[in-house]
């Protein structure tokens, strides 16, 4: 048989398609023998899943009884697969051929139109069928072209209403994802919801109610559509990874009040503004330090319907601190951390910096509604002028800079204080050479370039800085007047250029301290006892010398003091280490130690 055949006009047709009629090589116009054409489904897929029509079908009856073959050609007319070379069909009786949708090779076909080929043998004549149908193997690929409004709630809004762009033959599903709040063990983002939408319909509405029917909680969520085509196939309903991108728009917020702080120091007795997002509902705040839990100041605000205000109020007066603004709106609360320093700094008082950089670097705030948070982990720009997200308090600030600002005020240790955003900016306080000691208070991911240098210098030139956080000092970002762009990857050495080993586990036996030039445990037993985890440093930066260390072997620093230049460096390599300075009265002692350093 010929490999190529011209075919007269054709159109689309039902799936039953009635009448078919033949362009005969031979004779144009001979009387039509073959009867009762059906050729369907209009699409069929055959990998799809779950539906009936995983194949196409061909069947006819003859006028008279005749062998016959059958083929499956595509839209130019060339074989794709010969079901049948002779096949006796006895006239009046319905024949059947099916196509599965795969080459003779046993391949699968590409996606496209194919036509049926019918040859009778003693008739002599060959023809193509009437209609065509369409082999769809492709899955559906729908987006969310908007969730309105994209933060919620919002007054007049009781639901959210999705729009979605893709096939609308049968109902679609909606899964609902939470981002910023992944599952633990798997790293990939929790489902939190489902919801129909109606068949025909782009549009479905969702009360924005997880699966056991309560309230959504604060967070980031994104939305996904399971849709089925023509054909039967089915789209992937999943989210895409954390770190991908995104077709559409189908970022919710779930937001019933957030504050953006300001994140350089704010003078004591000056005014001090912060953004509140309270979805336009009364609120009420209060001032307390941290570590203590009297308030010191307290309001409330009743939004009016236009533009929402800043809130402004006095910061407390005393020695520099961090305090906590907590804004309450009916049973919804939020608490962010700011800084408040003076007038009256002292070289002569250690420097303690807050790492703001890092607080909002992992900010989980998605700002261009597809859904996914904007971090710097995720290595995507980040506004600063974003509020906290959820209960407000920076990631690992319970932890971290929460213990130890309240250690050092019971411990009555005053000190300077500033971020590394500010230092990043030339504000307030600055590294100069007469500053004594520097401590930066967290786990500062990312710094600016040009902030690096400067510690490096400072350092370098005779400055003491003592960094209590991990995986620190590893990481460059842009820093600028609106936003924090470029993060880096993590260097194999930290601004100092020493090499850090991956946080992991300590083991059951105690950190013991096997150098002490410097002596950081003096009035101790000379070891740490019960911490889980640990960071060692695997090698000194090259004109490094060590002056104190402390490890679960001799060579294996996990506390570390070394020379660098004039000046010292200082790392904990505890990520419990804050945490345990109020029940750890080992740990108590070596932070004064440490300070004690950091004063001289």
């Amino acid at each position: 048989m010929t490999a190529r055949i011209a075919a007269v006009a054709f159109a689309s047709l039902a799936c039953a398609t009635v009448g078919a009629f033949f362009v005969a090589q031979r004779v144009k116009r001979a009387p039509p023998i073959v009867q009762g054409v059906l050729f369907g489904p209009h699409a069929f897929s055959p990998v799809a899943s779950g539906v009936t029509h995983r194949r196409a079908t061909l069947s006819f009856r003859l006028k008279r009884s005749d062998d016959v073959s059958v083929a499956i050609v595509d839209r130019r007319g060339d074989v794709v697969r010969q079901l049948v070379t002779s096949r006796f069909v006895r006239a009046g009786v319905r024949a059947s051929f099916a196509w599965d949708g795969r080459s003779d090779a046993g391949a699968l076909v590409p996606d496209g139109r194919y036509r049926a080929l019918v040859g009778l043998r003693r008739e002599g004549r060959s023809a193509v069928v009437r209609g065509q149908i369409a082999l769809d193997a492709t899955s559906p690929r729908p987006a969310i072209a908007s969730v309105r409004p994209p933060i919620f709630p919002r007054r007049g809004f009781g639901a959210v209403k999705v729009h979605f762009r893709g096939p609308r033959v049968r109902r679609p599903t909606f899964f609902v994802y939470r981002t910023d709040a992944p599952d633990p063990a798997t790293g990939r983002p929790r489902r939190v919801a489902a919801f129909a939408g109606a068949p025909g319909s782009a549009f479905a509405t969702w009360d924005v109610r997880a699966a056991d029917g309560t309230k959504l909680g604060p967070g980031v969520y994104l939305i996904t559509v399971r849709v089925r085509d023509r054909a039967g196939n089915i789209s992937d309903a999943r989210p895409p990874r954390l770190d991908g991108s995104v077709r559409g728009h189908p970022g919710l917020t779930v937001r019933y009040v957030g504050v953006a702080p300001p994140l350089v120091p704010v003078t004591a007795g000056r005014r001090a503004t912060f953004f509140v997002d309270s979805r336009k509902r009364p609120y009420d705040w209060a001032i307390r330090r941290v570590g203590s839990g009297r308030p010191l100041a307290r309001g409330r605000v009743v939004p009016g319907d236009s533009a929402p205000r800043p809130l402004v109020v006095r910061a407390p007066r005393g020695p520099a601190g961090v305090y906590l603004l907590k804004v309450a709106s009916g049973p919804h609360r939020t608490t962010v951390p700011f800084a408040v320093g003076t007038l009256a700094t002292s070289r002569a008082r250690p420097l303690v910096v807050l790492p703001t950089i890092t607080w909002e670097g992992r900010n989980p705030v998605d700002e261009d509604r597809d859904g996914l948070p904007n971090t710097l982990d995720a290595v995507r720009p980040v506004s600063l002028l974003r509020p906290f997200a959820t209960t407000g308090l920076p990631v690992g600030f319970a932890d971290h800079e929460a213990p130890l600002l309240a250690f050092l005020d019971r411990a009555g240790l005053r000190y300077d204080l500033t971020t590394d955003f500010a230092l990043a900016r030339g504000v307030g306080p600055a590294l100069d050479p007469g500053r004594r000691g520097v401590l930066i208070a967290g786990d500062a991911r990312w710094l600016s370039r040009g902030l690096a240098q400067r510690l490096r210098r400072y350092v370098e030139a005779g400055g003491r800085v003592a960094s209590l956080g991990t995986d620190s000092l590893r990481r460059g970002v842009r820093v600028g007047a609106q936003a924090l762009s470029d993060p880096t990857a993590p260097a194999k050495t930290d601004l100092f250029g020493a090499g850090l080993e991956p946080v992991g586990a300590c083991g059951t036996a105690p950190l013991v301290e096997y150098e002490r030039r410097l002596d950081l445990f003096f009035g101790t037993g000379g070891q740490l006892s019960g911490y889980a985890r640990c960071e060692e440093t695997a090698a000194l930066p090259s004109r490094g010398t060590v002056v104190s260390a402390a490890g679960p072997a001799v060579g294996r620093p996990v506390l570390l003091a070394y020379r660098l230049g004039k000046g010292l460096v200082i790392r904990t390599g505890l990520p419990q280490w804050s945490a345990r300075l109020r029940t750890d009265p080992v740990a108590a002692q070596v932070m004064r130690r440490i300070w004690a350093q950091l004063s001289r």
